[in-house]
Parts: structure tokens; sequence; C-alpha cells
């Protein structure tokens, strides 16, 4: 007696828009049926919807009622038959939300709880456009970016090669990985596709400071650059284009037979770029690339005509920085089929 009596305390209701609560009217005929999941959450919801939206629930409310005194009747609850579900109360409520898509606009999917197990559910029980509008909430940016470690190990979980790209590009654009609470979903994935997007945020990470440290290296003399007739050291940072009484100083003193340095305050000035926490945040170093420090502007203000120029110079730059940035999205193996990379097979 003791037991039931806990295992009906331990029983409560779905919140809304699934709880016992939620008025009906015209728009929202009563319930006639629970969904009760493994952990002991109700749902109330209608055979009528659910009918439509999957052949499984239809043929399974087809069958007639076993009486109230037959070993396998379901049990009631006000009135109503509850069926037992193998799933979690995360999953069933992602699932119940694709079959009510009246309810997107207030209830929509707010977490990825649950959502691995819900896509596996939409496909047991043969849900209409189930499967691709999960797969529509994992490729959402609002997870994608903000989670893609978790999308990443769904994608993986799910065989999903569209998501697995999409988190992957996605993790490029965070300083760290690292998520500060353990993933759940890293449990349905081998240590190796773990250790893939894990190398791969490496890599990237490595070929973007590359490149900008690789802008203030010492060039051959008369270097060629990006485009037809373009001098790679053309620029206003370096000494063969500086003009007669240039106020600007140069390290001449490290110039050889067949390389130039560029001018200490350029060095200076992507250094403290590289050195930036969010090396990945593109956007962000991209802007960093073409605004100066209150000292390096006061530095170059010595010399009106490098100040007119340099601005447009460090635009140039920046524009090859993204150049950089999309070869290095190449090589990482980025722009073709996520399986070259991080295979899912």
């Amino acid at each position: 007696m003791a037991g039931t009596e806990s295992v009906a305390q331990a029983i409560r209701d779905a919140s809304p828009p699934f709880s016992a609560t939620c008025p009906a009217d015209d728009s929202n005929p009563p319930t006639d049926v629970i969904l009760r999941s493994c952990d002991l959450v109700d749902y109330h919801v209608h055979k009528m919807i659910l009918s439509f939206c999957s052949p499984f629930f239809r043929e399974m409310f087809a069958f007639p009622e076993p009486g109230p005194g037959d070993a396998d009747a379901n049990p009631t609850k006000d009135g109503k038959p509850v069926v037992l579900m193998a799933e979690s109360c995360a999953a069933l409520e992602k699932v119940l939300l694709v079959c009510y898509p009246r309810l997107a606009g207030g209830h929509t999917i707010r977490d990825l709880d649950g959502v691995g197990e819900a896509y596996e559910a939409v496909k047991k029980y043969d849900i209409s456009g189930g499967t691709a509008l999960l797969e529509s909430v994992l490729l959402d940016p609002i997870f994608s970016q903000r989670e893609p470690l978790r999308v990443f190990a769904l994608g993986c979980w799910l065989n999903l090669d569209v998501v697995i790209k999409t988190a992957a590009e996605a993790s490029l654009k965070l300083s760290s990985i690292h998520p500060p609470a353990p993933v759940k979903e890293l449990e349905s994935i081998s240590a190796i596709k773990l250790w893939q997007f894990n190398e791969l945020h490496i890599a990237f990470t490595t070929k973007v400071r590359g490149f900008l440290s690789g802008f203030a290296e010492p060039q051959p003399h008369g270097m060629s650059g990006y485009g037809k007739g373009f001098s790679w050291t053309s620029r206003t940072w370096w000494p063969n284009t500086s003009h007669d009484d240039c106020p600007l100083e140069f390290d001449t003193a490290t110039a050889t037979e067949w390389a130039i340095y560029p001018a200490p305050w350029f060095i200076e000035h992507l250094t403290r770029i590289c050195r930036a926490p969010h090396i990945n945040d593109i956007p962000t170093i991209t802007q960093a690339i073409v605004h100066l420090s209150t000292d390096t502007v006061a530095e170059i203000t010595k010399c009106p005509i490098c100040l007119e120029r340099v601005q447009n110079d460090l635009h140039t730059l920046a524009k090859n920085f993204e150049d950089c940035v999309e070869l290095a999205r190449e090589t990482v193996g980025l722009s073709s089929s996520p399986s070259v990379y991080v295979s899912v097979r």
C-alpha cells in the first residue's frame, strides 16, 4: 500500500500546454488521453491530433479499449486512459510539440534536453515531418552557436552530416569549446569523434594566429602579393614605401640583403591582436585590424602622408585576412563533406 501511494505521489502533470488545467474552449477542445513518460510525467493530449500526425497512434487508438476488469486494461486518470510511454518527459514534450504545430508560436523548443531521444521517437512513431523539424532545431543558430559541442554530439549520434558540419563551423568562432558543465550527449559518441572536434578547433585557431603574425614577418625584396601588379610590401608600414623626410621609424638595423621588416608600430599592432582571447571571432579581429590604438595613431600622426594612406592599407589587409580565413576553413576540411574530417561513419 505504501509503495502504491509513493508512486501516485511521484506522478505529476506536465506544464502547459499539456497540463490538465489548460482551459478547454472552441479552439482547444477537451483532451481525451494521457501519455505518461517513463519518468512519470502526464501529458494531456488529443487522440485526433496524434492520429492525424502518426499512423502508429492512429492504429493504436483504433483498437477497442479493454474492459475495466481486463488484465490488459490501461490505467485511467480523470476518466481518461493513460498510455505508458518509453520516452522521458524531456523527449516526449518535444515529440508532442512536433505534433501540435499550432502551439509553435507560444511553446517553442527552448532547449536541447531530450532532442536526440525525441528524434528517434518521431521515427519510431512515424510522425510526419518530425525529423525535419527537429533537424531545423539543431541547425538553429540559437543552439548551434551557443552549444556547438552538444549539437555536434547529437549530429554524430543521429548520423546527420549537415548538423555535424554546422556545429563544427560554429565552434570555430569560440575561443574555447570546453563546456562549463558536462554534456550528456557525449556518452553517445566515440572518443575519436571528440578528438576530431577538438583537433579541428586547434588547427583552425593555429592557422588564424599564424596568418596574423605572418603579416608582420620579414619579406623578401620585391615579394609579390595578391592581385596583378600588387606588391606585398607596397603598404605604408614597409620601409620601401617611406618618403623623404618621413619621421616614422623602420627597423633598418635588422634588414638584410634579401629581406625587409615592417615598421615597429605595425608589429606591435598585430602582436596585440594576436594576444586577443577571442582570436577565432573573425568579425571582431577584422575590425581590430583597421582600428589602431591611441598610442599608435599618435605615432603615425607624426607623418600626415602616412596617416592618409594607412587606413586604406589596413582595410586592404583586413580583406586579405578574411580571404586567409576562408582558406583556413578549406584546409581544415570544412569546405567539403564533413565526413572528410569529422566522419560519422
